[in-house]
């Protein structure tokens, strides 16, 4: 896999001491790696290489759904107040 193929695709150069160039930055990609090690860190605490691909696309869908999206895990629609409790 080769620059050629991301042709369309902007990057920075860490090597020149680059980080940011208009709009351009590595800042989501960087939170994105982050969160992910913390996951596996604080949930699973270790992942086989075997099963990689599943922690990664578990993760994945958990870092780009929201948290009221019903077809998430942990969601509900149960209310936590009783009825005519304000």
């Amino acid at each position: 896999m080769g620059r050629e193929q991301f042709a369309g695709h902007e990057y920075v150069d860490h090597s020149s001491h680059e980080y940011v160039r208009g709009d351009v930055t590595t800042n989501h990609a960087e939170g994105y790696f982050s969160q992910m090690k913390r996951s596996i860190d604080g949930t699973h605490h270790h992942v086989s290489r075997e099963h990689l691909d599943r922690y990664l696309a578990e993760f994945d869908f958990r870092y780009n759904t929201p948290a009221s999206c019903p077809t998430r895990p942990g969601y509900s629609t149960w209310s936590t107040r009783p009825k005519g409790v304000d």
